[in-house]
């Protein structure tokens, strides 16, 4: 009986023991209990808002928002190039005989486009279109002068501008409302033109041809293209600013 208590008397103790020192291990405020909980911040890129497309050229035609499909080669492959920030195989190459197809671009009246281009060549034949969107927006070249533009049913939706000397990469991007289209070169506006009755797209998806264009008989564009978004909404000048800069 005694060799029982003592044995009893022994666990009761070792409980004790136990439970005074997960009590001390345990937090005792509230304010405690706080501090130990990290937070981490999420990071939200606006740019992302209103984006339908994105085609970025990295080694493929892909299409990275995977809202649209991947652009389809006239040729049957992509031909790749050095992009703006020197990297290999980052930029898609067209060399004159060589285009891409992408189809069902949603339009919308407010829409914005932007895309990082370096020309090879200086058309003097007349405008050689480098970006067509089916009534939508346009990018086109002439001699040393790029020029946006807007499908519409009336004359005043072209801006012409001289492009910067030399075949350096340049940023290119252009904003449509019901009011006006905006021009922007390196994140700078270049100049705007009313956009009259009637612009409005009859259509609710078109397709884009790049490197080439339906309205100057399919005569291909030799440059180097990279980066291009398409988004459903007009970009602020901050953010094609931020855009001309990443």
């Amino acid at each position: 009986m005694k060799k029982q208590f003592l044995f009893a008397a022994v666990i009761i103790s070792a409980m004790i023991v136990s439970c005074s020192k997960e009590k001390s291990e345990t937090p005792q405020t509230g304010e405690t209990v706080a501090n130990s909980i990290t937070f981490k911040p999420i990071f939200f890129d606006p740019l992302k808002i209103g984006l339908v497309a994105r085609y970025e050229f990295d080694g493929s035609l892909a299409e990275s928002t995977g809202q649209l499909k991947d652009a389809e080669s006239t040729m049957g492959k992509g031909y790749y190039t050095t992009d703006r920030k020197g990297v290999s195989d980052h930029a898609i190459q067209f060399d004159g005989n060589y285009g891409l197809h992408i189809f069902n671009v949603p339009l919308d009246t407010s829409m914005s486009i932007g895309v990082w281009v370096q020309t090879n060549c200086y058309p003097t034949f007349g405008e050689l279109p480098f970006v067509e969107g089916q009534q939508s927006f346009s990018f086109s070249q002439f001699e040393n002068e790029y020029q946006a533009a807007y499908w519409n049913s009336a004359p005043g939706s072209s801006q012409y501008v001289a492009a910067p000397s030399g075949r350096e990469w340049h940023h290119l991007a252009a904003t449509r409302d019901n009011s006006s289209l905006k021009f922007y070169i390196d994140g700078a506006l270049i100049g705007s033109s009313p956009s009259p009755a009637g612009s409005i797209p009859s259509i609710s998806a078109g397709d884009y041809l790049l490197g080439f264009a339906y309205n100057n008989g399919y005569v291909y564009w030799n440059g180097a293209m990279d980066d291009l978004r398409i988004y459903k909404r007009v970009l602020g000048s901050s953010e094609v600013y931020k855009l001309a800069h990443l």
